[in-house]
């Protein structure tokens, strides 16, 4: 019973000695870190060769007090790591073929704007590390009856995505949720919700002809949402803290979205450009860009779509380039419009997307690699210190062999990849399983 009166004197006794002479009790030892020499690193507008450090997961601009490696970066270019604002990635079996493409084209971050929830609960199991891919996924998009994506959906099913007990019938609510008044999306709401979306993705295509094709077989799988229903899905979006990201083809598209409450346009609008519409359906006017700047909205590239339409369209030799893609560009840029890089393009990185970006001269070197790099990354990740080679953010950087600023295809040529202080190994080329038809 007296031993707990034995404590005390114990314990102050060894406080005494702790402190003896005032002096205040040791500090813990600080992490050791790497010290990154001979770097050319990227701020945002131009290269800057210094020396920088990596703490633990973090950069450091001071060197820290104990310096266990060094690195010699061979006076390369160093740039934050690209990402893709718009893809899917629908297929559970290729996730490592998927991740091990994009990390070898030095593609970290990744948009995913539409999924089966089946099919992203295997990307978290596999992905989000600091060896992987780090992912957000909008989960199942909304869609009005005999609308995009449904026809993709059932393509996926039969490729053998989804549990093989499902038929057409369990694509909705699944994959896509498909809508018609206010009430539907109410009572689909909760459901959807609980599978935790990370942002909202709808659906419009052409919907200044949506009483047109809402109930006409031939234009059935080309149209979406109805237009009226954007602002009621926004609504619900933005009170539980989710962003809404909208397909997009034509200017009224855009025009619904933004108006409707969309935060992010997934596609360039003209991106769905079809010759029988003419190209005043898919040129925006001044005032749309300038409500999308004034709500902070996004719009996301997506042209390579086009391929060579985009140069000269074979049905009527004009050039869509320069018909409506210049002419839109230039008034979100006049606006102050953030443009995102994102490819939309299956079994593909933004790679391609941000060659012919760099190609058709739509964005200038430096602008093309601060969008890759820098914005579209902060854009997907808005509460994450990445995008940036600074104090405090996080070390994950590419190491270039020449420069993009004077030559974009060195964006390309990566000699160095870096994921959160771990240097990852050359990523293999991991074959995609074949498609079952």
């Amino acid at each position: 019973m007296r031993r707990p009166f034995l404590v005390l004197p114990l314990l102050a006794a060894g406080l005494l000695s702790a402190c003896r002479a005032g002096e205040p009790p040791a500090a813990p030892s600080s992490p050791p870190g790497t010290e990154l020499r001979n770097g050319r690193w990227y701020d945002g507008a131009a290269f800057r060769q210094k020396t920088m450090y990596v703490v633990g997961r973090n950069l450091s601009v001071a060197r820290p007090a104990r310096v266990e490696k060094v690195v010699d970066l061979a006076g390369g270019w160093v740039v934050p790591p690209y990402a893709e604002a718009h893809n899917h990635w629908l297929e559970p079996d290729a996730i490592a073929a998927y991740d091990a493409m994009y990390l070898r084209d030095g593609v970290f971050y990744l948009k995913d704007m539409a999924n089966a929830r089946v099919v992203r609960r295997r990307m978290d199991a596999a992905l989000n590390r600091p060896t992987t891919v780090d992912f957000v996924s909008a989960n199942e998009g909304w869609t009005g009856p005999g609308g995009h994506p449904y026809q993709i959906a059932i393509q996926f099913l039969k490729f053998g995505s989804f549990p093989k007990e499902w038929t057409e019938k369990d694509l909705d609510r699944n994959v896509v949720e498909i809508v018609d008044a206010p009430a539907d999306v109410e009572a689909r709401w909760p459901e959807f919700l609980a599978g935790r979306p990370d942002f909202v993705k709808v659906f419009l295509l052409y919907s200044e002809q949506y009483a047109k094709r809402r109930s006409d077989p031939a234009f059935l799988y080309e149209r979406g949402l109805d237009p009226a229903l954007v602002p009621v899905i926004a609504v619900k979006a933005h009170a539980a803290g989710l962003r809404v990201a909208a397909h997009a083809y034509s200017a009224a598209d855009f025009r619904n979205a933004v108006a409707g409450g969309a935060d992010d346009i997934g596609h360039f609008p003209g991106t769905g450009w079809d010759p029988k519409l003419g190209d005043a359906a898919f040129r925006i006017t001044a005032e749309d860009a300038a409500l999308a700047a004034k709500r902070g909205a996004t719009v996301t590239t997506t042209l390579s779509w086009l391929g060579e339409r985009m140069e000269r369209d074979a049905t009527t030799g004009k050039h869509i380039l320069d018909a409506v893609v210049r002419p839109n560009l230039e008034l979100l840029r006049r606006a102050g419009v953030t443009i995102l890089i994102g490819s939309d393009q299956f079994r593909q990185t933004p790679a391609a997307e941000a060659a012919l970006l760099a190609k058709w001269g739509l964005l200038s070197n430096a602008e093309l690699l601060k969008a890759w790099c820098e914005t579209t990354p902060r854009a997907i990740f808005p509460k994450r210190r990445i995008g940036r080679l600074d104090d405090g953010y996080e070390a994950s950087f590419l190491v270039l062999t020449g420069d993009p600023l004077a030559d974009f295809a060195n964006s390309s040529r990566i000699s160095m990849r870096v994921k959160q202080g771990e240097t990852l190994p050359a990523p293999p080329v991991v074959p995609f399983p074949p498609l079952k038809m």
